[in-house]
């Protein structure tokens, strides 16, 4: 199950954090590369308040389930 996760296709922010979140879970130390990948694909998505948008692209609309604002970072 975990190679199909790794391999599966990411087509949202939401795909990305899920994906990110189950294989931290399944094995966290076989897939550090792919799960750092994804984490600083998630802040580079993230504007700049604190909110990101479904989808990857930077002009569409920003949806408040995946909002969070991260201080020290």
């Amino acid at each position: 199950m975990a190679e199909l996760i790794a391999a599966g296709e990411v087509k949202n922010v939401t795909d990305l954090c899920y994906q990110t979140l189950a294989l931290a879970d399944i094995d966290s130390g076989r897939y550090a590369a792919l799960i750092q990948k994804n984490v600083q694909r998630i802040f580079s998505l993230q504007r700049p308040d604190g909110q990101w948008s479904y989808k990857f692209e930077a002009d569409q609309p920003e949806v408040e389930f995946q909002t969070v604002m991260f201080y020290g970072r």
